[in-house]
């Protein structure tokens, strides 16, 4: 009889190991890139992508009818503001580039987490959500370069999988890596202001001369070059011989870089443009000019339209 007890307890130790292995699941999580690839944040503009989320569960023998899993999504390896508001890309001199995660929406629900999803398993099941980028800083204060911040799995993507009501008991499951990542154009912007000379005689004996600002407002650190175009008037070639016209009449005047006026303000590379480097702030830079002296011309009002352009 003693040798028999033996034998039971035995068999009763095999089955309740089975039962305990066919209650197990196992679950796969990824999430794609989000890549905003070469983009512009000037003038407010908002860079925009999406990604999905998709986490793949099935239950070992297939005797598991459902499944619960919970994720959790961390600040990335760069960082983030407090409850991950914001979070950030960084560039390899750590300056960085504020950006969110959301669910439902650009401008929607912060992604930190997704709890109490339930999967019906029958054989497998996949659980898919899009999520959606948007990089949140904009102007010109916003550094150009490579921008970053990985995610990894397990740590900053983690993934739980339980059965019944927990998202535990089942314990962490397979998470792969990700990467959010943009390359940002250096940006500019430009504005001005009239150039008036006034009111003149039909004679202009004496140079007339007049002053304007040129705003200019770059990015930290990128050198740009200011140039100014011919204008509107016929045949020039000569910085100093710009034409400003009423009807077919003209009235030659010069744009200069300085006040002295020895420094012609003109178009060709390299040669008389106005160079500077940004600061992420406005730039103010003045823009003179001079009516030659020596002309006579009918009564009239004078005007010409010079193209501002910005190289950096």
């Amino acid at each position: 009889m003693k040798r028999i007890l033996i034998r039971i307890t035995l068999a009763l130790s095999l089955c309740a190991a089975s039962v305990g292995g066919a209650v197990a699941q196992s679950c796969t999580a990824t999430m794609d890139d989000f890549n905003f690839g070469t983009t512009s944040v000037r003038g407010g503009s908002t860079p925009q992508t999406l990604g999905t989320l998709r986490v793949d569960c099935e239950a070992l023998l297939g005797l598991i009818s459902t499944v619960n899993i919970c994720v959790t999504v961390g600040a990335g390896d760069a960082g983030a503001g407090p409850s991950n508001s914001p979070r950030y890309m960084r560039r390899a001199d750590g300056n960085p580039l504020a950006y969110q995660l959301y669910r439902g929406g650009y401008g929607g629900t912060i992604l930190n987490g997704i709890s109490g999803v339930q999967l019906s398993l029958l054989g497998s099941s996949v659980f898919e959500e899009t999520i959606y980028a948007e990089i949140l800083d904009s102007g010109t204060s916003v550094k150009g370069g490579y921008y970053d911040s990985n995610f990894f799995g397990g740590v900053d993507f983690v993934v739980t999988a339980g059965t019944l009501l927990s998202c535990t008991s089942q314990g962490q499951q397979d998470t792969g890596d990700f990467t959010v990542s943009a390359d940002i154009e250096p940006s500019c912007t430009v504005s001005a202001g009239t150039l008036d000379f006034g009111t003149l005689g039909t004679t202009v004996s004496a140079p007339v001369t007049g002053q304007a600002t040129i705003d200019v407002t770059c990015s930290n650190g990128i050198p740009y070059t200011v140039y100014l175009g011919q204008g509107q008037g016929m045949s020039v070639t000569d910085p100093t011989g710009r034409k400003m016209t009423s009807g077919s009449n003209t009235l030659t005047y010069g744009l200069y870089r300085n006040q002295a006026l020895s420094a012609p303000w003109g178009w060709t590379a390299s040669v008389d443009g106005y160079a500077a480097t940004g600061t992420g702030a406005l730039q103010s830079v003045p823009v003179y000019g001079q009516i030659s002296a020596g002309q006579t011309v009918p009564v009239g009002v004078y005007n010409d339209s010079v193209v501002i352009t910005v190289d950096y």
